[in-house]
């Protein structure tokens, strides 16, 4: 997908479904901090995406972490994410909020890690190449603002199979749908996707008349 700029989405009002998914998302998290255990449960179960992203970040920033080491992280993002749930706004759908801090504790990681002394043959390594340049935190919350523009089911499925990583026979399961089905769905959320992407990318093109 063709990189984002960061006022993009800006210019364009938030949908009625979007503002009331916020404000959705907005009490769950007041309800599970005043200690309503319904809330916590319906709250954890969203905070399974983590997994998900924080594998998702270890590969766009290089950070090359072990399966022990993945899992480590991942439990340090759940509590960072705990001690901060009093600072969600609902500005943004919970998700998105939620991965700024899987990119911020992953790049601690790495450079936690590149801190840490080296053995003595590691100099003699050949060092690995620089990741891909990949879009920044600010272009993928532009992502997530888009996703919010599709129809529920749409962008829940998107973000089962990119943010959950789930194949389409557990998106079928998932959702109580055949295989075939989960695969349609898909690919017209992700055509609606890009059609929305592509057309502010359009309507933004310092080529264009806008």
């Amino acid at each position: 997908m063709k990189p984002l700029k960061p006022s993009e989405l800006e210019q364009s009002p938030p949908s009625q479904e979007s503002e009331d998914s916020r404000q959705d998302d907005l009490r769950l998290v007041a309800a599970a901090l005043s200690g309503d255990q319904e809330a916590v449960r319906r709250l954890l179960r969203r905070m399974n995406c983590v997994r998900g992203m924080v594998r998702y970040q270890s590969r766009r920033l290089g950070a090359n972490l072990r399966p022990d080491e993945l899992e480590d992280l991942v439990q340090t993002t759940l509590l960072a994410v705990w001690k901060r749930l009093d600072t969600y706004t609902g500005a943004g759908r919970l998700e998105a909020w939620i991965f700024r801090f899987t990119y911020l504790e992953t790049l601690v990681r790495i450079r936690a890690a590149q801190r840490a002394p080296k053995p003595i043959e590691a100099e003699y390594e050949i060092p690995a190449p620089d990741p891909a340049p990949t879009l920044g935190i600010e272009d993928h919350a532009h992502l997530y603002r888009t996703l919010d523009r599709l129809k529920p089911d749409a962008r829940d499925i998107v973000l089962l199979k990119h943010v959950e990583g789930l194949t389409f026979e557990e998106i079928g399961t998932h959702r109580g749908v055949p295989v075939n089905t989960a695969k349609t769905r898909y690919y017209r959320a992700l055509a609606a996707l890009r059609g929305l992407l592509a057309s502010r990318a359009a309507d933004l093109d310092p080529g264009g008349e806008r």
